[in-house]
This record gives C-alpha cells, structure tokens and sequence, in this order.
C-alpha cells in the first residue's frame, strides 16, 4: 500500500504496507493475476475437456504486468531507506518470508501429487532439478529443458534475481536504480546473442527484464511527487489495454520494448487520487490475494476442470471456463487467509521484531 503523496511515504517492512493505501496497484496486481489464470485455465479446458476450445495466449502479459509492478514497488519501498543501517538485512527478510512460504507449500504440494496420482502431473524433474527450484535457480529438467519444477517458478527465478540486485545495491549504500538498471540493461543486450550451449543460468538473461527498468523508472517518477493530467493517463491506459489485446501495425514498434505494460501502470498510478476511492474495497483484498493465486491456480485449475468435465459432462466448455475459474479465485483468496497472511505474519514477528 502507497501513500497518495510520494513526498510523505513511509513504508513498514514488518507489515509490508505504506501508510496510505495505493489501491490503483492493488487492482493491476488482481489483473495481472487473472490474465494468467485465464490463459491456463483456457489451456486446461482445451486439453482436458475440448479441443476445440481456444487457448487464449494474451493473458500471458499479467506476468509483464508483474514485473512493472514490482520494479515499481521495489523502487518506492527503498527510496528514503537505501542508505540506513540494515536496510539490506530487512528488505531481504521481508522478500524471503514474502515469497519462500507458499512457494514451497505448492512445490510440496506437487511433489506429493507425483507420488500419488503421476498421471495428473506434467513434469520431468530430477533431485537437482527440484531443489535448484526450489533455490530459484534455473536448471535443467531429465528432457534438458530449464524448466522450474513448480511451472509457473520460472517467473519467480526472475523476481528473486532482481530482488538480489536491489539487496546488493543495498549493502552498498547505493541508490537502486543506479546500480540496477544497467544490468538488467547489459543482460537484455546479453540475451540475443546466448544459444543452447549456454549453462542454464543463462536463462535469466532475457528481454523480460526490461519490465523491471519500466517499473524502477515509473516509481523514480511517483516518489518525485510528479504527475500527468487526466486526458494523458487516461490515454496511456487506453494505449496500454488496446496494445494488450489489439496490437495494430503502427504499435508494433512500442510493443516490443513493453512500452505498453509500462503506458498502462503508469496511467493507472497517475490517477491515484482521483480513483482510488471508487475502488472496491473488496479489490484492494483481491490483489493481497493474487500471489496465492498465481502459484494456486495451476494445481487447482486443472483439478477443477476435471472434477466438473466428469460429473458435468454436458456443460457448455465455455462454462467450464467461467467456473473453473471461480473456483481458482475462490480458493486462492482461502489460501490467503488460512495459509499466506498467517504465515508471513508469524515469520515477520519471529524475525522482524518491531
């Protein structure tokens, strides 16, 4: 959560919350999450219940849409605690509980499901493979693949290298984004020229981190206090949407640096204070929910439209779509509240004492 004026922000990394709430964030989260969700849930249909059913390849952009999000949160979180002692103990502490708990609850959960139904799982892992996974470290499955063992693992491979750059930055004393950018700048130049005969950490030189370089420069531009008038983020929104969805010839040069996911964030952040009021309350929850359900949803996706493609044959597949979804969100926001939040409360008073 992000105070509505940049110059006054505190951050609280036991609770990980600002004083003031930047709901406009919350609702991306949400999107980001469910623009995921739907792809698979799209792919589970199509290969479970209907092949006819379309698989619906744009929701693959809620993991840019991540990505910003992040850099830009990283990048405001640490903005006036960069140069203060500890800061780099505490930004890593609050990151590690933040991520590892229900990561490795769902790549347990996995584990167990091979054991016990292997025929519902889709995975080729070795011992090195599953605990380098574990690590957040690519590596290569038994097909030679660099492949997380948890599938959608891959992405937070790539959240925990940035998070490590800025922990570095931070034992340094140096602002973040000074350090930060160039590299992620260096190991996009990097990714076109790898090949397969590269080691396996050479998977994280990709031109996705550009996403992170978007979302450090917006969050460089809220704690600036600057902002944009109405008509113009309300255009980098439209921009941002119609580019996701609808790419057109002329857009095509300003989506291959992401330019779009990037329009979209920081249109949403400029009308802070003039919307965040008309965001539901019960969206604000729903984007605390969203990591639960990105790492949720691939398990719980897939049993959903099996159980109802058996006992609901008949139902039209774009039902299927519709409920199987539900109940991903439905169960994702249980695992927020009986697995996630009190988890991480529990390890932030156990190892972040106020």
């Amino acid at each position: 959560m992000i105070s509505t004026n940049p110059q006054s922000i505190k951050y609280n990394l036991q609770t990980e919350k600002f004083i003031g709430t930047l709901e406009t964030i919350q609702l991306l989260r949400f999107i980001a999450a469910a623009l995921v969700l739907f792809t698979h849930i799209s792919f589970y249909v199509h290969q479970r219940a209907d092949k006819s059913f379309e698989i619906w390849h744009d929701g693959t952009q809620g993991v840019g849409l991540f990505f910003v999000i992040s850099g830009f949160i990283m990048t405001v979180t640490t903005h006036h605690s960069y140069a203060s002692d500890g800061a780099a103990w505490k930004f890593t502490v609050s990151r590690l509980i933040r991520i590892v708990p229900l990561y490795w609850a769902v790549n347990a959960a996995k584990l167990l499901g091979l054991v016990v139904v292997p025929e519902m799982i889709v995975a080729n892992p070795d011992v090195k493979n599953v605990i380098l996974s574990l690590l957040f470290l690519p590596s290569r499955n038994t097909a030679g693949q660099v492949e997380a063992f948890y599938g959608v693992g891959w992405t937070l491979n790539f959240e925990m290298m940035f998070y490590a750059l800025f922990a570095l930055a931070l034992v340094l004393r140096l602002r973040p984004s000074l350090m930060v950018i160039p590299i992620l700048l260096i190991a996009v130049l990097l990714s076109f020229a790898k090949n397969d005969s590269w080691p396996a950490a050479a998977f994280l030189l990709d031109w996705r981190l550009l996403y992170f370089v978007w979302g450090i420069l917006i969050g460089q531009w809220y704690v600036a206090g600057r902002t944009l008038p109405v008509a113009v983020a309300i255009g980098l929104i439209i921009f941002g949407f119609m580019s996701m969805f609808f790419p057109l010839g002329v857009y095509e040069i300003l989506l291959m640096p992401q330019l779009h996911i990037a329009a979209l964030i920081m249109g949403f952040v400029a009308l802070e204070r003039r919307i965040s009021h008309k965001i539901p309350r019960f969206v604000s929850f729903l984007g605390d929910t969203s990591y639960s359900l990105y790492l949720t949803h691939p398990m719980i996706g897939v049993l959903a439209v099996l159980a109802l493609h058996r006992f609901a044959g008949e139902m039209p597949s774009w039902m299927l779509f519709v409920l199987a979804s539900a109940i991903c969100i439905a169960l994702s926001a249980l695992t927020f509240v009986i697995f996630e939040r009190p988890v991480t409360q529990l390890l932030r008073k156990r190892f972040m004492p106020r």
